[in-house]
Parts: C-alpha cells; sequence; structure tokens
C-alpha cells in the first residue's frame, strides 16, 4: 500500500470511527437515563431537535464550543472523546493490519470497548452483555479465519492465566483488607481480551492497564475509579502495538 492509498484509508477510516463514536456515546447515554432508543437526537437543556450541521463528529463540538447553539446548556465532552478516541482507534487499526477481516474484528472490539467504557465509568458495572458480545465477535473470526490473529491455545492461555491470576490475587486482597479490591467484571474483561491478546498480549494488557489506573488514581486524588476505561484503552493499545512492542522487547536482550 503506498502512501496515498494509506491517507485514503486513514481518512475514511477516522471518518467511519467518529460517526461510531457519536452513535455508541449517544446509545450508551439513552440506555443510562432508560430513554427511548428511537427518534432524532436532542438538547437535554431545551428539547431542540438537532440538525444535520449539530451532527457532525468532533467538528459540530468544537464550533460550537462544547455548548447548545440555542440554550447554551454544555454538551458532555465524553461526546468530543468518544468520537476522536474511536476515529484514532479505527485508523490505527486500519493502517496497522493487513487483512480486511482483521480490521473489521478490530473495529468491532473498539465499538465494544468504548461502550464498555462509557458505561462503567457511569456505573462502576461492566455489563455481561457487551462482554458476550466481545467474545461471540472474536470466536466469530476464529472459526471464519482460523489463520489470522492469536491461535486458540494461545487465546485460551492468555484468558484463562491471566485473568485467573488475577482473580486468585483478587479474592486474597478482599479477604485481607476486607472489602472488594477489583472488581469481577474487569476480570471476566481481561479474559474476553484474552482471545484477542493471547498470552503475552494480554500479560502486557494487564501491565498497561494498572499503570494507567495508577495515573488516573493520581489525577482524580482518589483511592476508587472506574477500572474499565483503563482496561479498554490498553486493550486496544495492545491490539495494534502490543505485538511490536513486544518484538522489540524481545529484540534488545
Amino acid at each position: 500500500m503506498n502512501q496515498v492509498e494509506s491517507m485514503y484509508l486513514g481518512f475514511w477510516a477516522a471518518v467511519t470511527g467518529a460517526v461510531c463514536g457519536s452513535f455508541v456515546c449517544c446509545m450508551t447515554e439513552r440506555i443510562y437515563e432508560k430513554r427511548t432508543l428511537g427518534g432524532r437526537s436532542r438538547c437535554p437543556g431545551c428539547g431542540h431537535t438537532l440538525g444535520v450541521m449539530e451532527l457532525i463528529p468532533v467538528f459540530s463540538w468544537l464550533i460550537q464550543k462544547g455548548r447548545c447553539r440555542y440554550c447554551r446548556e454544555r454538551i458532555p465532552t465524553e461526546c468530543l472523546w468518544s468520537e476522536i478516541s474511536l476515529a484514532v482507534f479505527f485508523t490505527a487499526a486500519a493502517l496497522r493490519f493487513d487483512a480486511w477481516n482483521q480490521k473489521i474484528c478490530a473495529a468491532g472490539l473498539g465499538v465494544i470497548l468504548l461502550a464498555i467504557a462509557l458505561w462503567d465509568k457511569d456505573t462502576y458495572e461492566i455489563p455481561g452483555s457487551l462482554l458476550a458480545a466481545a467474545l461471540v465477535w472474536k470466536m466469530m473470526f476464529m472459526m471464519l479465519f482460523p489463520k489470522y490473529g492469536v491461535s486458540v491455545l494461545d487465546g485460551l492461555l492468555g484468558s484463562c492465566l491471566i485473568s485467573g491470576g488475577l482473580l486468585l490475587l483478587s479474592v486474597c486482597m478482599d479477604r485481607s483488607m476486607k472489602r472488594e479490591t477489583i472488581g469481577y467484571g474487569d476480570i471476566r474483561l481481561l479474559f474476553v481480551a484474552g482471545f484477542y491478546l493471547g498470552l503475552k498480549g494480554n500479560f502486557l494488557n494487564l501491565f498497561f492497564s494498572s499503570l494507567l489506573g495508577i495515573l488516573m488514581c493520581a489525577a482524580m486524588k482518589t483511592k476508587k475509579i472506574p477500572f474499565g476505561p483503563a482496561l479498554a484503552v490498553s486493550t486496544a493499545f495492545c491490539l495494534c502495538y502490543g505485538e511490536a512492542l513486544i518484538q522489540w522487547y524481545v529484540h534488545i536482550w
């Protein structure tokens, strides 16, 4: 793929990712607030129905400076960051993987990870339905394209050993500290991630997500944070660049 083709592919991947990010953020918010999933998007402040120019991912938020054009109600920054994050991930996945089935598999996981991060941020819970969707999505690609991605054995090892070890550590810490230390939803997410990343990749995922969680605690100045967003970001990063990072680390020794 030459430079022009890469730029073309990257552009449309970013546009698609931004649109998907906007959709996921909207649907997650409606489900959380127990609103209907159908119908046009409206400003939560004045009820104004949003027009086409107010629904352009990223640009509408920036042009309106994060506020409704009519009532000046603040638009949550989650909308902007959801669109940007999925645009970046779709672009990275499109340029990182050669086969189209790998690009599509990664894009589907990215959508689910964003939904998990947004939901866990507000509820401190990771829905089992989203974890099941991510697992079924990967199993489908493993059956249809067995030569691409991690093998079934490597996926099982990455899932069971990493999440199992974390589960054992969690049980010991819970008994020692007499409170929940690691959410079981986070452990299940790590289990699902193992099928995408394999043993080495999921170990790297655990390291990066833990480091990111520590940084989040320091930035937010709190001892309790939703760990799902950190795991989601780390999983997305390791999916695209974990293998290359591992190879680099191995070759320096």
